[in-house]
């Protein structure tokens, strides 16, 4: 259970903040504690910096995604069913 993922969450603004390169998503996810994303670039960025990481995987993904220690701080979670 992931419920305590949102146990102190927040909703983050993003009005006003315009997202044109990848330097724009680091910036962004540099002020993150944490990133929980579906989006494979997202996810690589996240990673690249060292940044806590939960991807998450459909029950049929990729078998590319197995592979799992890319980043450090990366952990995929796949769904079960």
């Amino acid at each position: 259970n992931l419920n305590w993922f949102l146990r102190d969450a927040e909703d983050f603004p993003l009005n006003g903040v315009e997202q044109n390169n990848f330097l724009d998503t680091a910036a962004l996810i540099k002020q993150m504690d944490f990133v929980v994303t579906v989006d494979t670039a997202a996810l690589h960025v996240a990673g690249a910096l060292g940044v806590p990481t939960f991807g998450l995987m459909s029950r049929y993904h990729d078998p590319r995604w197995k592979v799992g220690n890319w980043y450090p701080s990366l952990m995929m979670l796949r769904q079960c069913r």
